[in-house]
């Protein structure tokens, strides 16, 4: 298996950061999902209930992460991510939806530099260890 670029720890670890940020419980943050170095993946705590800046914040996590750790990957990084953005601002209008999307990647962003430790934390234990459970990503958040 080739090196899991930084770029991925990076980008993971900002996903669960802001879920914590925000209160939501983090159950599992992993990097080279079956081999695949482009594969990572955060399990958060759903709440429909807060509000939209907050869930676009947290689909804009791993790429501001990317960019305040200066970590960049390839074009298609975030895609996936993109795509939920896009799901949740279904029935905006454009002007609406780049406002809010905007918007989502400043609150990621705001809290993704008040909490940089805890992003370097995460990011450096994937790196060594490539999966964190539950326990381990709730010690490195604290």
């Amino acid at each position: 298996m080739a090196k899991i670029p930084l770029s991925r720890a990076y980008h993971e670890a900002g996903h669960a950061v802001v879920a914590w940020a925000l209160g939501l419980a983090v159950s599992r943050i992993e990097i080279g999902i079956g081999g695949d170095n482009a594969k990572g993946a955060t399990n958060v705590e759903h709440d429909q209930e807060r509000p939209l800046i907050d869930r676009l914040a947290l689909c804009a996590a791993g790429l501001e992460a990317q960019k305040l750790f200066g970590a960049p990957t390839h074009d298609l990084a975030g895609w996936g991510d993109y795509g939920k953005i896009f799901e949740l601002l279904d029935g905006f209008d454009e002007e609406a939806s780049s406002a809010l999307t905007d918007d989502g990647h400043k609150r990621a962003y705001d809290l993704l530099r008040a909490n940089m430790d805890r992003v370097q934390r995460i990011a450096n234990a994937l790196m060594v260890h490539g999966k964190l459970d539950h326990d381990a990503a709730t010690e490195l958040l604290a």
